[in-house]
């Protein structure tokens, strides 16, 4: 006797928050346990989920999120899934303006809905299911003060936007100034007292050095076919790879280069992820060890073919990028003419690894 398909038995059991791997724009990891107690394995097409937070009353919604990426889940199994959530600078500022407190901790607000595809191929949609936090009684997902602060940490040291920090510096200038004003108004005086200038010439010189910190790297690199490694591009990309410490993102089509460099990196503890063309796909007098190339990397990083890749990057511990018209392969940064502009402008680097990650979401999809 056949079993019925019962489609009401898969949806979400819970679900965590804890930092995510961007730096700028800052993220957050959002955790989902998807649960099929059904008789059959079904395949998760995509979900989508909103993510609100309250803190000692304050209830600000903070956006949604897709994940696109399918999965099959099999019956009477739970499988973890994760996505990263993006958001600014300026709204980790208004939620630490309200972390005035030990005992205050995050209450996390989620909600989600998966869509599927049954047995027969059906699709169809799981209830809405909302989940929020209890910090009184650890229960996911929360964030407790002392982690929030953890976090903000690391944002402020890896990600925080220049600007703020001019910023900063007119609003104290403006409040100086302000003071200043007043005391003047006050004492009935023009001229400026000892201590007011003394105050002055120190916001000064601070404001100077501000301006004087070390700028972003930018950089235009070039090859040209000349027979040699010994190019500004080749050059950069070599030591992108093999100074990473902890992540490597690289996106391009074709590859045979540095793979032995990467597989070192891997040994050091580099977390790498690939996008390349499906090795079905290689061309020119190199395939093989494009082929070889690409069998060997997946033995020490994850690595995602997709069929209409045309896109090329680097991102070096997602702080420093480069994007590029060369492949990493000895054609495109030996033998041909090709450009790359690397920088390690917070911006860039961060709208590169949100574009990373859109096309990192379409592995197995096309």
């Amino acid at each position: 006797m056949e079993t019925t398909f019962d489609k009401s038995k898969v949806g979400f059991s819970s679900v965590k928050v804890a930092k995510g791997r961007g730096f700028f724009t800052p993220s957050l990891t959002v955790t989902f346990e998807v649960e099929n107690e059904s008789s059959a394995d079904v395949r998760l097409d995509r979900l989508i989920y909103n993510v609100d937070l309250q803190v000692d009353g304050w209830s600000p919604t903070l956006g949604s999120g897709t994940y696109l990426e399918s999965v099959t889940i099999p019956n009477g199994k739970t499988t973890r899934v994760a996505d990263e959530f993006r958001f600014d600078y300026e709204t980790v500022r208004l939620i630490d303006n309200q972390m005035t407190d030990y005992r205050r901790n995050i209450s996390w607000k989620i909600r989600v809905k998966g869509f599927f595809e049954g047995p027969s191929r059906e699709a169809f949609e799981s209830a809405v299911i909302n989940f929020e936090g209890r910090p009184d009684a650890q229960q996911p997902p929360w964030t407790p003060y002392s982690t929030w602060k953890d976090w903000v940490q690391g944002w402020q040291k890896y990600g925080r936007p220049q600007p703020y920090e001019y910023i900063e510096k007119l609003v104290e200038l403006e409040r100086t100034l302000s003071t200043m004003v007043e005391q003047a108004k006050t004492e009935m005086r023009i001229s400026l007292s000892e201590k007011t200038e003394q105050s002055l010439t120190r916001l000064v010189e601070e404001i100077k050095k501000t301006f004087r910190q070390e700028r972003f790297e930018h950089e235009f690199l070039t090859t040209e076919p000349r027979g040699t490694d010994d190019n500004p591009l080749n050059k950069r990309i070599e030591e992108m790879i093999t100074q990473s410490t902890k992540s490597l993102e690289i996106m391009t089509p074709r590859i045979d280069k540095y793979y032995g460099e990467m597989k070192k990196a891997s040994e050091r503890g580099v977390s790498i992820r690939i996008v390349v063309l499906p090795t079905s796909e290689a061309r020119g007098e190199r395939k093989k060890f494009k082929k070889s190339a690409v069998r060997d990397l997946k033995k020490v990083a994850e690595v995602s073919e997709i069929p209409i890749l045309h896109a090329r990057m680097v991102i070096s511990d997602m702080q420093r990028a480069l994007l590029t018209t060369a492949d990493i392969t000895q054609d495109g940064l030996v033998d041909q003419f090709n450009y790359g502009i690397y920088s390690s402008d917070p911006r860039l680097v961060g709208e590169s690894i949100r574009y990373f990650q859109e096309v990192w979401k379409r592995r197995g999809q096309e």
